[in-house]
């Protein structure tokens, strides 16, 4: 994720203005404008992310993922020496980029509300360049749950020769199944893992 222009971030943590939902970020796969944090609230709507080695406390400040009152905000998470401009374009490293990279095992869920991609080539194609730069060996992903079984089978047949048993097609699946489905496999890399780790052990 990238800014979307620049901003001038004080040297104190005092809170300045990035935009609204549709001029603050770009994509850096595609330069497509990107909103992130309107999922939840409260804490879910704030984000310890870094740029230009400054890390910086990201928040969404509407009530709902769609108020039209909401803005992008943004402050130091600790004060600086002196103000500093952060240029159009500039890297956003979210908290999940450096907590889930080079880790045991990573569930990858994407897609479904952002519309992101142009064809289904180029959906498989992003999920590569996210798990190469997770550095992550051991991973599931789930499928999308939206849209009838016509409309996504091009893109689950694609999914599937391509991920193989990594890949889990979701359409269909309520909410608490799917749920358990990524718990179950989870417990099983774990188990996998520390099979390997601890022979002894297991």
């Amino acid at each position: 994720m990238l800014l979307a222009h620049s901003i001038e971030l004080p040297a104190d943590t005092t809170e300045v203005f990035i935009g609204n939902k549709n001029n603050s970020f770009i994509s850096s796969w595609n330069n497509r404008q990107v909103h992130p944090l309107l999922q939840g609230e409260g804490a879910n709507t704030i984000n310890i992310c870094t740029i230009n080695s400054i890390e910086c406390i990201l928040r969404w400040t509407g009530t709902r993922w769609d108020d039209p009152e909401g803005t992008y905000t943004i402050r130091r998470a600790t004060s600086g020496n002196s103000s500093v401009v952060l240029k159009e374009k500039s890297i956003i490293i979210t908290a999940a980029m450096k907590q889930y990279r080079d880790v045991f095992a990573n569930v990858f869920f994407m897609g479904e509300n952002y519309g992101g991609h142009s064809s289904s080539d180029e959906f498989i194609a992003q999920y590569r360049a996210v798990i190469n730069y997770s550095f992550c060996k051991n991973f599931v992903i789930l499928g999308l749950t939206s849209g009838s079984k016509s409309e996504r089978n091009e893109l689950e047949t694609l999914m599937a020769e391509e991920f193989g048993d990594r890949y889990k097609n979701l359409g269909g699946y309520d909410k608490a199944i799917r749920i358990k489905l990524e718990a179950d496999y989870l417990k099983k890399l774990t188990y996998e893992g520390a099979a390997k780790r601890y022979p002894n052990l297991t």
